[in-house]
């Protein structure tokens, strides 16, 4: 009995220092991935225009970002309130960056008033209408699953679009390897946590990024101009 007792003190103790391992690594890969909308950003002020900049990943990632904060203060995660807060307050800054110079700001407010709309509708019920807390985090986890999804459109229609020219053009190399090493960080934390609504998405993404790397390998290098800090094809799918 004492030696059972002893493996199992050191099986807990190995799975806590995994999670703090992956606690760490999740934490530095999301904010660095959070990071690449700092140079377009900064490129708006500089030159006082958006270019080609799309406000459209800005908006999602700061609505799922919102989501996936009030989720960890739910379940009381250190690591999803830490990434959450930060990209939150990034994408929020990037958003209002494009804001400022914006040339057509309707579409911007129609953008964000649906997004708003979805938000605030699932923030309101889980305050008010649900009854329970595991019913709040139940209803709250597949809201947040389902903005992450909603984000994985994106790297799927770039992907269609390789394999008919194939071309790697309108990918962009370091994104994916991004995507893949913050999605499958994040999988493997679920996993350790038995969070199904942080493993499922996640692994679902570590998939769709490995596809893309597929495609890289696939179709070369070569072709692909784009850098990591081309805003208007960044997707965050994560937490």
């Amino acid at each position: 009995k004492k030696k059972k007792k002893k493996n199992v003190r050191s099986a807990t103790a190995m799975l806590g220092l995994y999670l703090r391992l992956l606690s760490w690594v999740a934490t530095i890969s999301t904010v660095v991935f959070f990071a690449t909308g700092f140079p377009p950003a900064l490129k708006i002020l500089k030159t006082e225009s958006t270019g080609e900049v799309r406000y459209e990943p800005f908006v999602a990632a700061f609505v799922s970002c919102v989501l996936w904060l009030k989720y960890g203060l739910l379940v009381w995660d250190q690591t999803l309130i830490t990434v959450n807060s930060v990209g939150a307050i990034l994408n929020l800054f990037y958003a209002l960056c494009y804001y400022r110079y914006a040339s057509d700001r309707r579409q911007f407010h129609r953008t964000c008033l649906y997004a708003a709309s979805y938000m605030y509708g699932v923030l309101l019920y889980v305050r008010f209408m649900v009854e329970t807390a595991d019913s709040a985090v139940l209803f709250l986890g597949y809201a947040c699953c389902t903005a992450t999804v909603v984000m994985f459109g994106a790297p799927l229609a770039a992907m269609a679009t390789v394999i008919r020219t194939e071309s790697t053009e309108s990918m962009v190399f370091g994104l994916s390897v991004m995507s893949f090493v913050v999605a499958s960080t994040w999988a493997c934390y679920g996993y350790l946590l038995q969070d199904n609504f942080v493993m499922l998405p996640n692994g679902a993404g570590a998939l769709l990024a490995f596809g893309q790397l597929l495609l890289f390998y696939k179709y070369g290098r070569h072709n692909s101009k784009r850098s990591v800090f081309d805003a208007s094809r960044m997707v965050y799918s994560i937490d």
